[in-house]
């Protein structure tokens, strides 16, 4: 019953226009195992406030479950959403990142070229690498690195996958529920996200 009234009450808030109401209620779909709910709150979520992230989350979940044609439903949104992108107002009007936009975009345009492939190509993984690893001090970062990490995890590559989704445990900043998917992912590559994280945020002697 909370659960039930805490996504009733996502489906009404929107805070910033930004809806991250919604957004908490897509991770309690995602750890319930509804990915099919999950995706529709994001492509909401993506619909009402421009959010490419939770656009490319949601692509990526039905990727992972095999359902292509909404993966490139969802990403045909996206691209179309994606030049009315922008952050949340700040007090002084709208704030953007140029490196955030420029990582987005690319990683919007990569994923929707490797979605039209049967098989990862080496220049995309290379691409996805590039991408993840480009400016680790940007608050965004961890969430490009997620995004390449799962598309890895799509395709098989689950070595490589891996570390990336270890990396992106061991950076500060992420949108919680493309953090969210990088533990669950963990979890079902035979790793302890939370060890991970008390391995690398060990306090100070």
């Amino acid at each position: 019953p909370h659960v039930s009234a805490f996504i009733e009450n996502a489906y009404k808030e929107n805070r910033n226009g930004y809806n991250w109401e919604k957004k908490d209620a897509a991770i309690v779909d995602l750890h319930a195992g509804k990915i099919d709910s999950a995706i529709s709150i994001l492509v909401q979520s993506m619909e009402e406030s421009n959010d490419i992230w939770c656009g490319i989350t949601a692509a990526l979940l039905a990727d992972s479950k095999g359902w292509k044609d909404r993966r490139n439903q969802i990403l045909a949104k996206a691209n179309k959403i994606y030049p009315k992108y922008r952050k949340p107002k700040s007090k002084s009007g709208y704030s953007t990142d140029k490196w955030e936009m420029a990582a987005l975009g690319s990683m919007l345009k990569l994923y929707s070229e490797i979605s039209l492939t049967t098989e990862l190509s080496a220049e995309h993984r290379n691409r996805l690498i590039k991408l993840a690893d480009a400016n680790p001090k940007k608050q965004h970062s961890v969430d490009i690195n997620v995004f390449a990490a799962e598309i890895l995890f799509i395709r098989g590559e689950d070595a490589l996958a891996t570390q990336l989704f270890k990396q992106s445990l061991t950076k500060k900043f992420a949108t919680r529920h493309i953090r969210f998917l990088a533990y669950q992912r963990l979890r079902e590559l035979g790793r302890d996200p939370i060890q991970i994280i008390s391995e690398n945020h060990k306090p100070s002697t």
